[in-house]
């Protein structure tokens, strides 16, 4: 039995010292004598490298560099917006010059129609203007007849009422120029076909009158001129004798 525990106790210490091997110690003089190896501490400068400083000039250089192309951009931009309203203005011009030929032809459509309708009231006055003139005209005659002898009562009413058909005239002629219809009596003496109607011819022998003016019958009207009724003329004709 003895034998036994002997031979168990032996066994584990030899496994102890498998597992757990002995620590040697150190000789002192050598720790003491063997070198610390030295490990240098960080520097600022290790850590964060500095850049490098700019100059003035480099500066200057820089934002004169920025400021032309901002300058440039923003000229391009002025350009840009002068040519959109160049071009807004001549679209306004023409939409305005549109609009001014769409009134005007609105203007003398509407002018066309009231001329058309209102024509005939015109020619009827005109007409009337001019049946009194022709009664005007024959009763001086008979006034003038019977100068010779004393102005009778008959030839006093006569007078008179010459001058109330005279009134009636020119209310008529009135009337007409508020509509915008002009009585109209040419300047010269020359015949001018267009606006002038030949009543009774006159012959003359001297070349230089002919187609002139005689005698002035009745007065021409016009509706901006347009005419409505030429005015009446004897005119003289050369022949030669």
């Amino acid at each position: 039995m003895e034998d036994e525990k002997e031979s168990v106790n032996a066994s584990l210490d030899t496994a102890d010292e498998t597992y757990y091997p002995a620590q040697t110690e150190q000789d002192p003089s050598r720790i003491a004598t063997q070198p610390l190896s030295a490990t240098p501490l960080p520097t600022s400068s290790d850590e964060t490298p500095e850049a490098p400083e700019q100059t003035i000039e480099t500066a200057l250089a820089t934002l004169q560099t920025y400021f032309k192309a901002s300058l440039q951009e923003l000229r391009g931009d002025i350009q840009t917006l002068s040519a959109d309203f160049d071009s807004k203005i001549k679209v306004d011009s023409r939409k305005d010059q549109f609009i001014d030929t769409l009134h005007k032809d609105l203007q003398l459509s509407k002018a066309g129609e009231h001329f058309t309708i209102r024509k005939p009231l015109f020619l009827d006055l005109i007409d009337m203007y001019k049946d009194l003139e022709r009664l005007i005209e024959s009763l001086q005659q008979n006034i003038v007849q019977e100068d010779e002898a004393e102005e009778s009562t008959g030839q006093q009413s006569t007078r008179v009422f010459i001058k109330n058909l005279q009134s009636f005239q020119e209310s008529i002629e009135t009337i007409l120029a508020r509509y915008d219809v002009e009585a109209y009596e040419l300047e010269g003496d020359s015949y001018t076909p267009a606006q002038q109607m030949i009543i009774r011819v006159h012959t003359t022998n001297n070349p230089a009158l002919d187609k002139h003016i005689a005698r002035r019958v009745r007065k021409g009207f016009r509706y901006e001129q347009r005419i409505l009724r030429k005015e009446m003329v004897d005119v003289l004709s050369y022949k030669e004798e």
